[in-house]
């Protein structure tokens, strides 16, 4: 018998209290699992915008045709996945090291001044984990271990709107081959939707 819809596992995505974006210097061991609790290594991000983290999947193919002109079949040439948020904590340290590069900020730990140089080097890659709150207490994570800071968007400085550094981060193939992966687990005190199994 074919399963019907299921409306519990319908959710918008929230994200974690105090915090949902982490980065962690490249080389860091990668969580396996939606729950498990992130090593001193990650460092929060800080605020996000309220539009959130945008996941893009995009894929280019190539189509072949017969004799005939009929296409017989299709092959993926191409896949790449980003993520792009806006960093709204201006004057975090770990924000501005991210998206301009560590070697690029400068901290006076005495006066807590900070030095940036905006430069066109290439960023440094990191471990990216992104956090998001389900409903019926699901924890949706996506774990990027080769994430790289690709385009930052203009960055406004207006008395009547936050300033933010909207960040394109491009998710790189990992030793697997796998750019992006994504783990979704419950809380202990969450019941299980109707349909779904342990």
């Amino acid at each position: 018998m074919a399963k019907k819809k299921n409306p519990d596992l319908v959710s918008t995505g929230k994200p974690k209290s105090g915090g949902a974006v982490f980065a962690a210097p490249a080389g860091t061991t990668v969580p396996t699992d939606a729950l498990t609790e992130l090593p001193e290594a990650f460092k929060c991000l800080g605020c996000i915008s309220e539009d959130g983290v945008v996941n893009t999947q995009s894929s280019e193919s190539e189509d072949f045709a017969d004799w005939e002109g009929d296409t017989v079949d299709t092959s993926r040439t191409k896949y790449t996945e980003t993520l792009q948020m806006t960093f709204l904590e201006a004057a975090n340290p770990d924000v501005l090291a991210y998206v301009y590069g560590e070697s690029h900020v400068e901290v006076n730990e005495s006066t807590g001044a900070i030095h940036v140089e905006h430069t066109g080097d290439d960023r440094d890659e990191c471990v990216l984990v992104v956090d998001t709150i389900l409903k019926g207490k699901r924890i949706d994570r996506l774990v990027v271990p080769r994430a790289v800071v690709g385009e930052i968007g203009d960055v406004s400085r207006k008395r009547n709107e936050l300033m933010g550094y909207q960040a394109t981060i491009k998710a790189l193939a990992g030793s697997d081959g796998v750019p992006v992966h994504e783990y979704i687990g419950k809380t202990a005190d969450a019941p299980a939707a109707p349909g779904v199994t342990e």
